[in-house]
């Protein structure tokens, strides 16, 4: 158990969310603020204030455990929460009845899978919960009565922490709907189906629980929708495509390989050794493997979702294809006994030797940590279109005197045309030099090499002031930036990009 979880949790890089989430934590703690309007941009027109933050409670959690104790308490926090779902997980496959041997190989494919999904995010909260929710319906499904009643609690929690409590009644929706349709055709009569219903109708309502009440359930589809964010966010592109990419940049695969190796497995052993018991959670298995297929982010779910029932069934399987009964399991020996403290060892030595207990904690993504350098030195500040995944960055460092384009917290609340615009600078489109003038841009700041790059060196109102290997900083041609003695400053080497 330890190992595995050392292993689900041995990616410690910072998300390049991670920034906002604390800049926007902080917000609602000081400024106790929930609805919000473009609060940083100065490239979208004035509104209500209508958006909101789904995972406000995530957010806030994660700025406090940052307040408290910096970034060894976010490891740790996050250590906890992997550890939390990896024994929840571990609790539903052994109510499968499987051997530990078959447990412990579907966990540890499961952990490797886990390692890019485990990140500084409010998501961990949704596998967490998803992986509590499971373990109760295997509980169920298995022959021993589940506390489902929990679901209830935990979903209206869920809904202030993460946007993804969607999948938890999507899965409690669906096991309710097989699970009925067997007792209706098996003529079990519907006592066990009404008590479901009745559970996932409380836990529905509960999701009403928040800040925001409908309007948490009002935005997912729109956001999920939204051209942008499928187009420039990268986790919603689908898994296939994702495995071709790494492949063809030579990036190791053995994480997703791991998770396609999970659901695939399920599929076999359950077409090889069917049963009518757990016929709902491989529904449910089924339902989130496909959302994995169509988003990579639902990786992490379908990996929970599968693998219990692929406990179950490799069991069967093997024991189908043992050629004698299986033995007995005897007492631990003495040389078990010292072979689990050794793996206990190496667990330990993994997550020292991975960063567990540095207050270090490396961006997962290149930030343009001499660029904003540059500005602080020489005074500059006002209005930074920049790379979408550096603007959090940005405000986290200078809110009080910044203004960006665009943020990526709220990127799906923004008008298309705002969004559209933005994407045609970055991908240098036809009409990018229109976006340029179109908004009172003071600076351009995107990656040394980028097509964006590209263009505002071909643009003659724009001046290159500041250049590293990671970000190219560009202010307007007669600008008192573009005329500071010793631009362009051109430097050999960026700064190593770490949190904060």
């Amino acid at each position: 158990m330890l190992f595995a979880i050392v292993i689900a949790d041995a990616m410690r890089g910072a998300d390049t969310d991670l920034w906002g989430h604390i800049h926007f934590g902080n917000i609602v703690l000081t400024q106790h603020q929930l609805f919000f309007h473009a609060p940083s941009s100065y490239a979208c027109p004035p509104g209500p204030r209508d958006w909101i933050l789904l995972d406000w409670l995530g957010k806030v959690l994660m700025t406090l455990v940052y307040d408290v104790s910096g970034a060894i308490g976010l490891k740790l926090a996050k250590f906890a929460s992997v550890a939390a779902m990896m024994v929840l997980l571990a609790l539903g496959e052994g109510e499968t009845g499987a051997s530990l041997e078959v447990q412990a190989a579907v966990l540890m494919a499961a952990a490797i899978a886990f390692v890019p999904q485990m990140q500084f995010r409010p998501v961990l909260a949704t596998y967490l919960f998803f992986a509590a929710l499971m373990a109760m319906l295997a509980r169920e499904s298995y022959g021993r009565r589940a506390p489902l009643w929990l679901a209830v609690p935990m979903l209206a929690l869920w809904a202030n922490l993460h946007g993804g409590f969607f999948a938890g009644l999507v899965a409690l929706g669906l096991y309710t709907a097989v699970c009925g349709a067997q007792d209706l055709a098996q003529g079990r009569g519907t006592r066990r189906t009404v008590r479901l219903a009745a559970m996932t109708s409380a836990a529905t309502l509960a999701t009403l629980l928040n800040p925001y009440g409908l309007g948490d359930w009002l935005v997912i589809i729109p956001y999920l929708r939204n051209p942008f964010t499928l187009r420039y966010i990268s986790e919603f592109r689908p898994l296939l495509m994702v495995m071709a990419d790494f492949y063809r940049a030579q990036r190791p695969l053995f994480t997703f390989v791991s998770a396609m190796a999970i659901m695939a497995a399920l599929f076999v052993t359950f077409a090889l050794t069917p049963r009518a018991d757990d016929l709902a959670l491989f529904a449910i298995a089924a339902l989130m493997t496909a959302t994995a297929l169509y988003a990579v982010r639902n990786t992490g779910l379908a990996v929970i979702a599968c693998s219990i029932p692929l406990c179950r069934h490799a069991d069967l399987l093997t024991d189908r294809l043992r050629a004698a009964p299986r033995a007995v399991a005897a007492r631990p020996a003495p040389a078990w006994r010292a072979f689990h403290a050794a793996i206990a060892v190496l667990a330990v030595g993994v997550a020292i030797r991975t960063g567990l207990l540095s207050n270090t904690l490396v961006a997962a993504e290149q930030k343009p940590v001499g660029a904003v350098a540059f500005m602080r030195e020489h005074g500059l500040h006002g209005n930074v279109l920049c790379e979408f995944g550096w603007a959090d960055y940005l405000l986290f460092h200078d809110a009080a005197r910044a203004k960006i384009f665009i943020e990526s917290i709220f990127e799906a609340y923004y008008p298309h045309q705002v969004q559209s615009d933005f994407a045609a600078i970055t991908y240098a489109e036809p009409g990018a030099a229109r976006v340029l003038d179109a908004y009172p841009n003071d600076f351009v700041l995107m990656p040394t090499g980028s097509p964006a790059y590209g263009l505002l060196m071909a643009q003659a109102g724009w001046r290159l002031i500041y250049r590293d290997p990671v970000s190219a900083l560009f202010a307007r041609a007669g600008s008192p930036a573009a005329a500071l003695a010793g631009v362009p400053r051109l430097a050999r080497s960026a700064p190593p990009s770490v949190f904060p």
